[in-house]
C-alpha cells in the first residue's frame, strides 16, 4: 500500500523544472500526506515530511522552513544522516524562497555532500536541482 501511494505522489511530480512543481501544491501535498499515513519507518517518514515541506515552501516559505527545522531537530534523535540530509534539502528550498540565497546554499551543499557519501544518487540529483535553481536565480 506504501509503495502505492508513493507512486502516485510521484506521478503528480512529473512534470517538474529545476525541483518546481508544475502541478497543484494542494493535491500534492494532500496526496503526500497520504503517503505518511502508511509510511513504516522514521526515513519514509522524514523522506515524505521534508517533501511536504519543500511544497509548503512553494506558496509559504516560513512555514516550510519551521516544518523543515523541526525536521533537522528530530533526526538527531533517530541518528539518520539520509533523514537529515533529506531535511537540509528542505531547509535550503525553504531559505531560496524566502530569498536567502547564502543560507540556501549551504544547507542544499551540505545535503549533497552526504547524500554523495551515502550513495543515494537519485536524492543527490534532485538536491542538485534545487541547487542549480538558486544559482541560476542568482544570474539572473
Amino acid at each position: 500500500m506504501y509503495f502505492k501511494l508513493l507512486l502516485t505522489a510521484s506521478l503528480l511530480l512529473i512534470g517538474t523544472e529545476k525541483g518546481h512543481t508544475q502541478g497543484s501544491p494542494a493535491n500534492i501535498i494532500d496526496s503526500l500526506r497520504q503517503v505518511l499515513q502508511h509510511t513504516r519507518s522514521a526515513s519514509e517518514r522524514a523522506f515524505t515530511l521534508a517533501q511536504i515541506s519543500i511544497h509548503v515552501s512553494e506558496s509559504n516559505p516560513d512555514s516550510g522552513l519551521a516544518l523543515a527545522n523541526n525536521g533537522i531537530a528530530l533526526t538527531h534523535g533517530i541518528h539518520n544522516d539520509t533523514a537529515f540530509a533529506f531535511y537540509l534539502n528542505a531547509q535550503g528550498w525553504a531559505y531560496f524562497r524566502r530569498g536567502q540565497n547564502d543560507s540556501a546554499i549551504n544547507c542544499l551543499t551540505q545535503a549533497v555532500s552526504i547524500l554523495k557519501k551515502l550513495n543515494c544518487k537519485k536524492e543527490e540529483c534532485s538536491t542538485l536541482l534545487n541547487l542549480t535553481a538558486v544559482f541560476d536565480a542568482e544570474d539572473n
